[in-house]
C-alpha cells in the first residue's frame, strides 16, 4: 500500500471519528433539552450543579469512593404521581487504573422522599468489596445473594426483603439504598433528569416498595406517605 493510499485511509478514519463524536455530542444536547423541556412542563425544579443534596447520605456507591467527596449535577426535584421525588447525577473517584490511580465513575440516582428514619439497608447487586462496611449479610436465597450484596441492619434486611420484594428487585434493579430521608434506587449513568427513562427508573423504584408488608414499615418507623399517594403514570 503506498503512502498516498494509506494517508486517504487514515484521513478517512479520522474524520469518521470526528462525525461520530459530534453525532454523540448532537445526541446528548437533544436528550437533555427533551428532558428540561418536560421537566419545565411537569413544574419540576432545577436545583444548581454542585449543591449538597445528598448531605448525611452513606454506604452505597459512596463507599466505593477512594477518597472523601464527588459531585451531584443535573438536580431535579418534584412530584411525580403525588410522590416527591428527587433525580441526580453523582460522579465520583474510584479505584482503578485511570490516571492518578482511580477511575471517574458517573450514577443516576433516583429518591423518593420519606418523613421516616429507616434502618440503614444497601442492596447491591453485584459483588463491591472496596470500602463496604461491616454489616454484610445474607438473606438466605441462594440466588439472590448470589446476585447481590446486602449490608446493613440485617434485621430490617430480613423483615423487608420477603421473597416478592427480592424478585422485585431482581428484576428491577442495581442498587435499592435507604439515606437519611429517602430511599434510592442507584443504576450506572445513562440518562438527563427529565427523561422518559427517568420516569421509568422512578417507577422501578417504587415496585419493590410497594411490596413490603404493612407491617415491616410499623415496625420500623412507620409507613412511608408514597404508599397511598403514588399513582401510576401510565
Amino acid at each position: 500500500m503506498n503512502e498516498s493510499v494509506v494517508a486517504v485511509v487514515f484521513g478517512s478514519c479520522c474524520l469518521l471519528l470526528v462525525v461520530g463524536g459530534v453525532a454523540i455530542v448532537v445526541s446528548a444536547v437533544r436528550r437533555q433539552r427533551r428532558g428540561s423541556q418536560h421537566a419545565q412542563q411537569q413544574g419540576w425544579e432545577r436545583v444548581p450543579d454542585g449543591t449538597d443534596v445528598v448531605a448525611g447520605w452513606q454506604d452505597w456507591p459512596f463507599t466505593e469512593a477512594i477518597r472523601e467527596g464527588g459531585r451531584t449535577n443535573d438536580v431535579l426535584t418534584g412530584v411525580h404521581g403525588g410522590v416527591r421525588f428527587m433525580s441526580l447525577r453523582w460522579s465520583q473517584l474510584e479505584s482503578g487504573r485511570g490516571d492518578g490511580g482511580g477511575d471517574s465513575e458517573t450514577y443516576n440516582v433516583v429518591a423518593v422522599a420519606t418523613r421516616h428514619r429507616y434502618p440503614r439497608l444497601s442492596v447491591v447487586r453485584g459483588r463491591h468489596y472496596h470500602g463496604v462496611p461491616e454489616g454484610r449479610f445474607e438473606t438466605g436465597d441462594a440466588r439472590f445473594d448470589r446476585r447481590f450484596d446486602t449490608f446493613g441492619d440485617a434485621a430490617f434486611g430480613a423483615d423487608l426483603l420477603t421473597e416478592p420484594v427480592r424478585a422485585a428487585i431482581d428484576e428491577h434493579g442495581h442498587a435499592l439504598v435507604f439515606q437519611p430521608g429517602w430511599i434510592t434506587r442507584v443504576t450506572p449513568w445513562t440518562f438527563y433528569s427529565g427523561e422518559e427513562r427517568m420516569i421509568d427508573e422512578l417507577e422501578a423504584l417504587l415496585a419493590p416498595l410497594r411490596l413490603v408488608p404493612p407491617q415491616v414499615w410499623s415496625t420500623h418507623g412507620g409507613p412511608p406517605d408514597f404508599l397511598t399517594s403514588f399513582r401510576h403514570s401510565g
